[in-house]
């Protein structure tokens, strides 16, 4: 686990070796809708600046300034009640260890190229479009604080290209 300032600005939650394979990885977990099966999980390609203004920077899939090259999807799919008030409380969670290149090279060969990504982010920017289909793949924009427009991808793709998918129940 990462606790120093300059790596988790990087991206970097937790870093280890795996199979020949150093992972610089960012920890990413639906946090919305437990107890509830989620088919995709988001890729943040836009969002808007921390200061609030209309101002829009790289969300963390697109960020070039991060040293990330993997990252550690959790979808907790059962909890104990309403809400998670201690680990205790998660009574399932799948988990996908997925390399960055492996999203990049399974988005190229659907045709999803970064500039087609960039331009498709732009027009539903500029259009203050909700959602776009692209290639077979859905792009929302959500209208919250931050109002990023990501990319979402289904679990089924990332079971498919990760390097580790786990299904615990405790």
């Amino acid at each position: 686990r990462v606790d120093d300032i300059e790596n988790q600005v990087a991206g970097i939650d937790v870093m280890f070796h795996h199979k020949g394979y150093i992972y610089l990885c960012d920890e990413k977990c639906a946090t919305r809708n437990f107890n509830r099966y989620l088919a995709t999980f988001c890729l943040e390609c836009l969002q808007r600046q921390k200061t609030g203004k209309r101002l829009f920077m790289d969300g963390w899939f697109l960020n070039k300034d991060t040293r990330t090259n993997s990252y550690l999807f959790l979808w907790v799919d059962a909890i104990e009640g309403d809400a998670i008030n201690s680990y205790k409380d998660i009574k399932k969670v799948d988990v996908a260890l997925v390399r960055k290149d492996k999203i990049i090279e399974y988005l190229n060969n659907i045709g999803l190229t970064e500039s087609v990504i960039r331009e498709t982010v732009d027009e539903m920017l500029n259009n203050a479009e909700q959602s776009r289909w692209v290639n077979g793949i859905k792009f929302s924009q959500l209208f919250i604080r931050e109002n990023p427009i990501n990319i979402l991808l289904p679990r089924e793709t990332y079971k498919k290209i990760a390097d580790v998918y786990e299904t615990m129940e405790f």
